[in-house]
């Protein structure tokens, strides 16, 4: 066979082929041989050829596990920065910095992409060399640190002594990481810029927070590190690069943990602290609580120890008015599940039993609210003869700590007596309950003559079962819990623990006596009156006047059998100032009208992304699909035409389409690093949340009867006006959504009449009403 090459072949055409001019084109003069045609460009790779005995393969794995996670400790030990500073080797090489980089989880091992030629060609001395020089730099840490917080106050004027902005901590590690890690490391300032971006986006991050692997190493160009080039296949070459910035994140992970205490707030925002300034604070909280009786400090190896039947460990959570103690306690094993689940489920029926509104077999909180407005709105249909109304909201004075744990057991062992057998013998059953027309889930519930199973769960099987080790096991987690605060061990002598797994439907059970024993009178009321407890929170409207009076004294001299006392300081009517509105649990009630609008107030100059959970995005678009038919705050009291005007459900329709476009882009912010988000994506995640947000009110509005609610097109174009409005203030997010949007709208409004258009056009302006205008979602 004839061997030609490219050349070769190339120039036996051009000579074979003779040239065409224009003219000759235009006339349809043909040559005598067919047009060759132009071959294609073969482009050249940027990556360092593979050699012929590479192993290609996955260089990693996004999985969970393999990325890093904001505000936890990990588990991995980091031989610069070990647990405590006395622990530090001053004889660690750069070959023992190289062990522990390969130690670094990424899924894939670097055994799977070698052989015995391959680590024989491998030369990995330079990157023992880069390994050195950031060696060196690391042991004049401390020295860095001096320099940079001395500067502090002469660049930014406005710096705290107690604590440190976001900004203010990236400069401060920006410098650090600018002297310890060598030029040369990642190859080339393009990779170091790069890096530098996932450093300020562990820094920018909230608490338990996760980044994928994959978005870490992004755009890095392995062709870039030299030190990288003897190894033979492109997979190993990113295999070593993954490890390596992996460990540099842990790094900085570490370094931060040395300099700033990592405390949190309510919305999952990690607030940096002066790690001196701290320990006062915590220890004046810790003191609060020994002087109250809450904690008692036992000695350790003390037999008060050994009587514990679970030690938790306290955190505590910043508030806008103190702290708050929150105490985590371990996961138990398989049977310790099995006990946890049952307790839970034995006590949700008990509190369902003795009369308790907030279980998981009552309405939600929002439904009673929606039936006792529809009450006073049937009892006085037209607003001309209705009363004014008076209210009287308040809330118990640190709810948790505040119950009495011997009255507790006492109220449990009442509840023990009404419900259970003398042999202590019950039935469980395998129960389910569908709903929504979803799958059934399945649990365990149990059944006596004295406390059956309600009617809208159905039973499968059933067995007897024991109840005793039940009670024990919850008399135990009332009576003998424990916690470390710092190092020293303390007993929870008073209150119960909030965030152990019983905490919150105990705390219902104790609340929900208090009612019965001392408010019973005022849970008694007619159809012009309202009574509401939601965990600790209460709200009391009447149109008496003194009805009012009665329960604001009552709820002010507080409830010393019970150890309650209320907050004065959050207690709030309108007996003295005649104001219409009264703010609940989220909703903004005006009393002049019953209308009902939610309250965003908790997101002011927030960072929406800080209230999103984060902690798993492998796969973001999958996520963000699934997120997209969650509507969160609204409901269905929010556009119930028999409560609301058409106006007020066309408002919370509104801003609660505003909040899934800010809880869209926040996602997309902080999952989609390093991921093109196209235009066709963006436009199907939009209808998946106008077909939510939809249905949503026409299963409502279909029950409100002969009252007309929003139409199809009414609620389409608020939810496509509501993204449209928020994204352009990032117009380089998605343009061709934007122009979707815009056209859409425009389509929507022409079939609409003047009313409507006027209506719709009120409620839209301005476009980020409110707290809207003040959230943060590109930093």
């Amino acid at each position: 066979m004839l061997n030609v090459t490219t050349m070769e072949f190339r120039s036996m055409v051009t000579t074979a082929v003779p040239h065409v001019t224009g003219a000759a084109m235009e006339s349809g003069n043909e040559p005598d041989q067919p047009r060759r045609k132009k071959p294609r460009r073969v482009r050249k790779s940027k990556s360092v050829l593979t050699g012929t005995d590479a192993v290609e393969g996955k260089p990693f794995k996004d999985v969970p596990g393999n990325g890093i996670n904001i505000g936890l400790p990990g588990t991995f030990q980091h031989v610069l920065l070990p647990a405590s500073r006395s622990a530090e080797d001053p004889k660690i090489t750069g070959m023992n910095l190289l062990n522990n980089i390969m130690k670094v989880n990424v899924g894939v091992s670097y055994k799977t992409l070698m052989n015995r030629k391959i680590a024989a060609s491998t030369n990995l001395n330079p990157f023992l060399k880069e390994l050195d020089k950031l060696l060196k730099e690391h042991r004049r840490l401390h020295v860095y640190q001096k320099i940079v917080f001395a500067s502090l106050s002469s660049v930014f004027l406005d710096t705290c002594s107690e604590t440190y902005s976001c900004k203010v901590v990236f400069h401060v590690i920006y410098f650090i990481m600018s002297r310890v890690l060598p030029s040369s490391l990642l190859g080339s300032k393009e990779n170091l810029k790069l890096f530098m971006k996932q450093v300020r986006r562990v820094v920018f991050g909230c608490h338990r927070q996760s980044f994928s692997l994959s978005s870490l190493v992004h755009g890095q160009k392995v062709g870039h590190v030299s030190w990288l080039n003897s190894a033979p296949s492109n997979s190993l070459r990113l295999h070593i690069l993954a490890r390596l910035i992996k460990w540099l994140l842990l790094y900085v992970q570490g370094v931060l943990w040395r300099l700033f205490y990592f405390a949190r707030d309510t919305s999952n925002r990690i607030v940096y602290y002066n790690k001196y300034k701290w320990k006062q604070r915590e220890r004046g909280v810790v003191s609060l609580l020994v002087a109250n009786n809450r904690i008692q400090k036992l000695e350790n190896g003390s037999e008060e120890i050994k009587k514990l039947v679970d030690v938790g460990r306290t955190q505590f959570l910043i508030k806008t008015n103190g702290l708050r103690p929150i105490t985590i306690f371990g996961v138990p094993d398989e049977a310790g599940k099995i006990l946890r689940c049952r307790a839970r489920m034995l006590l949700s029926q008990w509190a369902y039993f003795s009369g308790s509104l907030n279980t998981r077999f009552n309405p939600a909180y929002h439904e009673a609210l929606q039936n006792g407005l529809l009450k006073i709105v049937c009892h006085y249909p037209e607003p001309s003869t209705r009363p004014f109304y008076y209210f009287v909201r308040t809330d118990v004075n640190d709810a948790f700590g505040s119950i009495d744990q011997c009255k507790l057991s006492t109220i449990l062992d009442l509840l023990h007596q009404k419900t259970v057998p003398r042999d202590n013998k019950m039935n469980i059953w395998q129960v389910y309950r569908k709903k929504n027309g979803r799958k059934p889930t399945y649990s365990e519930m149990f059944e006596c003559p004295n406390m059956p199973i309600p009617s809208s769960f159905t039973k499968t099987e059933g067995k007897i079962f024991d109840i005793q080790p039940i009670f024990h096991y919850i008399l135990s987690r009332i009576n003998h819990l424990g916690t470390v605060i710092g190092r020293t061990t303390y007993c929870i002598s008073h209150g119960i623990p909030q965030g152990m797994d019983l905490s919150s439907i105990l705390c219902e059970i104790y609340y929900s006596m208090l009612d019965r024993e001392h408010l019973a009178s005022f849970q008694q009321t007619g159809n012009n009156e309202l009574f509401l407890r939601y965990c600790d929170d209460y709200l009391f409207l009447s149109p008496s006047k003194e009805r009012t009076e009665q329960f604001l004294q009552k709820v002010s001299s507080g409830f010393p059998d019970y150890h309650v006392q209320f907050n004065h300081s959050k207690t709030v009517t309108n007996i003295s100032t005649g104001s219409t509105i009264v703010s609940f649990c989220g909703f903004n009630i005006d009393l002049s009208s019953f209308n009902v609008k939610n309250c965003f107030d908790s997101l002011k100059n927030r960072d929406v992304g800080h209230h999103l959970k984060l902690d798993g995005t492998q796969h973001p678009g999958k996520i963000l699909l699934r997120r997209m038919k969650l509507v969160l705050k609204l409901y269905p009291v929010l556009i119930d035409r028999r409560v609301n005007s058409k106006h007020t459900v066309a408002e919370n329709v509104y801003r609660a389409a505003l909040l899934m476009a800010f809880r869209f882009i926040g996602f997309v912010r902080y999952a989609f690093f390093g991921k093109k988000l196209t235009g066709t994506f963006a436009i199907k995640c939009i209808k998946v949340g106008y077909c939510s947000i939809r249905n949503k009110v026409m299963r409502v509005t279909g029950v409100n009867g002969p009252m007309r609610g929003l139409s199809n097109e009414e609620i389409k174009w608020l939810v496509y006006q509501a993204f449209l409005s928020c994204m352009a203030k990032k117009s380089s997010l998605c343009p061709d959504a934007l122009k979707y949007l815009k056209a859409m709208c425009k389509k929507i409004l022409k079939k609409m009449n003047k009313f409507q258009v006027n209506l719709l056009r009120r409620i839209s302006t301005p476009s980020l009403p409110g707290v809207f205008s003040t959230l943060k979602w590109w930093v």
